[in-house]
Parts: C-alpha cells; sequence; structure tokens
C-alpha cells in the first residue's frame, strides 16, 4: 500500500518513510477482513475519522509563518503549494511536502486542500536527498509548532477550507479496495505453477489477520520517548519509570559512582535519559529499557577530559578477516560485552548530577562523582579500548 501511495503521488523517493507511516494510519483505521472493527476501534472503542483526510500527495496550501512573511516583500503570497504527505501524531497536524525549498517538510495545525495531485502543479525531480528534519529551526526561519498552538485532535484533523472540493474514500470504500487486492488460493497456485499447497491442520494455524491488526496498533501507538518529559506524558510511563529505576539500580551495582557533596569551584554535568524498545523476534514488545547518559557536549578540554582518541577498526579489515576464515575453513564466533563503557575505569574527576525525579532522598543536594565511564562522555570509548586492550593482550 505505501509502495502504491508514493509511485502514484510521484513525490521523492526518499519520503518512502512518510508513505510508511500514513498507510499505517490509514490500515489501522479501516476495517480488516473478516470484521467490521478497526484496529483504532478495537484498541480505543472510538470509531476513526478519515474523511477529511487528504489525500497522500494531494496538493495542499500551508501557511507561511509571520516572522518569515515580514521578511518577503509584501505582496508575496501568504502560502505556499505542497504536497500532503501525513499526520504528525506528537504536534497533532499535517505534514506538508514542499518542494524547491530548503527546508521542504513543513508541519502546521491547518491547510487548504485543492482538487488535484501535486504532480499537476509543478514537476518533482527525485534528487535522492531527503529534507532536513522538520523540528527545528531551518535556514529561512520556520519554527515547529508547540502543542499548545493546535487544538484539532489527531484523529480529527483540523477543518478544511470550505474551498476543499475533493475528500478521500470512505473507511468501508477503502476496506473493500484493500479486500479487492486478496487473491484466492486458486489464484496462488496458478501462478506459483504448483498443484496444491501444503495445508495446516487448523489448530496449528496463525490467524494472521489478527496479528496485522495487533502490531499494526502497536507500531503507532507505542513509541519509543525522546526524553524523559515525553516519557512521563506516555501511557507507558509506569514501564518507563520501571526501567529508569532498574537501570540506575544497575549503575550502582557495578559501582559505577559514589554519591558525594559538589565540592566548591567544581561543576555536575547534565545528564539524560535514553529510552527503548526492545522487540522480540515476533515483534511484539520483551522489555522496556533505558539508560543514562552523561551531557558530554557540556564537557570543558582539560577540565573534564583530556584524551578522547579511541581506534576503530577499518571495514575493509573486517571484510579481509570474513574472507581469511573462509579461505583456511575456520569456525568464527562472535561475543558481545553488555554496558560495556560502564566497565572502564575513569581517569579524570567528574561529577554528574543525579537523575532528576529520581534523586534519594537521604543524599538530596549530592551529585555522582564516576568512578567509571558514562555513556555519553567524551573519553568513555577511549577508557573502554585501553580496559579490553589490555584484557585480550
Amino acid at each position: 500500500m505505501a509502495c502504491a501511495m508514493l509511485l502514484g503521488s510521484k513525490l521523492p523517493h526518499y519520503l518512502w518513510l512518510d508513505a510508511l507511516r500514513h498507510a499505517t494510519y490509514i490500515l489501522n483505521r479501516i476495517p480488516r477482513p473478516g470484521t467490521t472493527l478497526t484496529p483504532h476501534e478495537r484498541l480505543f472503542a472510538v470509531q476513526p475519522e478519515l474523511r477529511r483526510v487528504p489525500v497522500f500527495g494531494q496538493s495542499v496550501v500551508i501557511r507561511v509563518p509571520e516572522p518569515v512573511r515580514r521578511k518577503r516583500f509584501r505582496f508575496d503570497g501568504r502560502g505556499e503549494l505542497g504536497a500532503f504527505i501525513g499526520l504528525n501524531e506528537t504536534i497533532k497536524g499535517y505534514r506538508v511536502y514542499v518542494p524547491g525549498d530548503t527546508q521542504r517538510i513543513r508541519e502546521s495545525a491547518g491547510v487548504i486542500a485543492l482538487d488535484r495531485m501535486l504532480h499537476d502543479d509543478v514537476v518533482l525531480p527525485d534528487d535522492g536527498t531527503p529534507p532536513p528534519p522538520a523540528d527545528g529551526g531551518g535556514e529561512d526561519g520556520y519554527e515547529s509548532i508547540n502543542d499548545e498552538e493546535i487544538e484539532a485532535h489527531y484523529d480529527e484533523p483540523a477543518q478544511l477550507s470550505h474551498r476543499t472540493r475533493r475528500t478521500p474514500a470512505e473507511a468501508q470504500d477503502v476496506a473493500d479496495f484493500m479486500r479487492s487486492t486478496h487473491f484466492s488460493r486458486e489464484e496462488v497456485e496458478a501462478i506459483n505453477g504448483s498443484a496444491s499447497l501444503t495445508d495446516r491442520r487448523r489448530s496449528e494455524r496463525i490467524q494472521a489477520r489478527d496479528l496485522s491488526a495487533a502490531f499494526l496498533c502497536l507500531a503507532e501507538v507505542i513509541r519509543e520517548p525522546l526524553n524523559m518529559a515525553e516519557a512521563r506524558r506516555s501511557p507507558q510511563w509506569p514501564e518507563w519509570e520501571r526501567a529508569v529505576h532498574v537501570e540506575i539500580k544497575a549503575l550502582e551495582d557495578n559501582d559505577t559512582f559514589e554519591l558525594v557533596r559538589l565540592p566548591p569551584g567544581t561543576r555536575a554535568l547534565d545528564n539524560t535519559v535514553q529510552f527503548r524498545l526492545k522487540l522480540a523476534a515476533d515483534g511484539s514488545i520483551e522489555k522496556f529499557k533505558a539508560r543514562v547518559c552523561a551531557r558530554g557536549d557540556r564537557q570543558v578540554y582539560l577540565l573534564d577530559y583530556i584524551e578522547t582518541h579511541a581506534p576503530v577498526i577499518d571495514l575493509v579489515c573486517v571484510k579481509v578477516f570474513f574472507a581469511f576464515v573462509v579461505k583456511v575453513d575456520m569456525a568464527m564466533r562472535q561475543g558481545d560485552v553488555p554496558a560495556a563503557y560502564l566497565k572502564a575505569p575513569l581517569v579524570e574527576t567528574v561529577y554528574v548530577k543525579q537523575v532528576k525525579g529520581f534523586e534519594k532522598a537521604e543524599h538530596e543536594g549530592k551529585v555522582w562523582r564516576l568512578k567509571k565511564a558514562l555513556y555519553g562522555l567524551r573519553q568513555a570509548g577511549r577508557q573502554w579500548h585501553q580496559e579490553i586492550d589490555g584484557f585480550l593482550r
């Protein structure tokens, strides 16, 4: 479906991820074969609304932000022509591709949809160069939109202008089209040229439609938070909070730090927490993971670190090694060192603040004095290399 959307819109191929996201959004809101309920309705008990969602690649007009418009000629247009490429679940607005612009992906709470596709208006060369992300300011001063500025609900995007004359098919129409694309068993056998396909007993058969409906919902609903604030707003906050406690406990057990008073005249680095989902082989969530990292970007040379170089093997050497193993018919094994950087002793004295919201009551006002390297430090890679090099030698 995503491939058909991208090819039909004639948009550049590097927008494949946007096409995939929008296809997932649509599939979550249309009935699956054999049922009248959509995955979204099963999960939230709310009937989805697709009539106000433009077609992928449809021409839309997005408003030029006021700060940018002031820098332009007074009689320049207040809108820019672009192509609709999906909805942003974070800011609850529209994502628009604007060709020929420095920051090609724009986001807005409201757009004006036109009764044609973008490729009918302009020629879209596919130069293969992906656009910069749209979450920050561009060279021309565009700014991202805060949640407070957008009142429209994500499932019901902002009301389109009365000039909108084209609306996509309703959910049931899209579902009928999706069902029509399924091949029967006889058609599959004719294509494969085989007389019959091996049957499985019904008790051993996995209902693919049930799994697909569940995983389609999972792919959209469960998101990895970008920071602690976003994790706290997440419905999965209890799992993320538990993961942070597990991470801090692991640092304590590893003797990575000790809690001390910050000496006068010194400073403590900030920290950040990275959140990750560990998936099982079938795509289900196996574990919620959190990793505490130091803000190495705020380290000062000669104060928090001195040397940072750590040798890394070249890819050519890896390929030569693999070729040699095959040539002499050797067996090769690989291993992994979990939390490798945390096992390397630290030479410099580095102080890091406690994780905000997870401070220990009996150690209020204290900071971490690192005994071992922490992810994010500039010298962490070098310290780990020295540790493993001494062990291997």
